[in-house]
């Protein structure tokens, strides 16, 4: 069995739950994944982003809140993800 039809069998999403960190906690661990990949807010702020396997959608919150992308498209293939998506994402103010 394939890792996405794992997930999907136990109707589940292959991330860590956002709920065991504090949000300081992980702004500051976003915040330091995108300055290991080179990126800043300077590079991502009002652009337009395609996140792929996104998840529960946290990356794209982040995105949004933080770093003032202008748009963020998400894809995902796990309907739980999906569904935590929408969920998290209904937050964000559309600009």
């Amino acid at each position: 069995m394939d890792h996405l039809s794992y997930y999907k069998s136990i109707n589940s999403i292959p991330v860590v739950d956002l709920f065991d960190l504090k949000k300081e906690e992980l702004i500051k661990q976003r915040k330091k994944f995108y300055f290991n990949l080179g990126l800043t807010i300077n590079n991502l702020k009002d652009r337009e982003v395609l996140e792929v396997c996104a998840g529960t959608g946290y990356n794209a919150l982040f995105l949004s809140e933080i770093f003032k992308v202008k748009s963020i498209t998400c894809l995902d293939n796990n309907p739980s993800s999906i569904k935590s998506i929408k969920s998290n994402l209904m937050k964000v103010k559309n600009k």
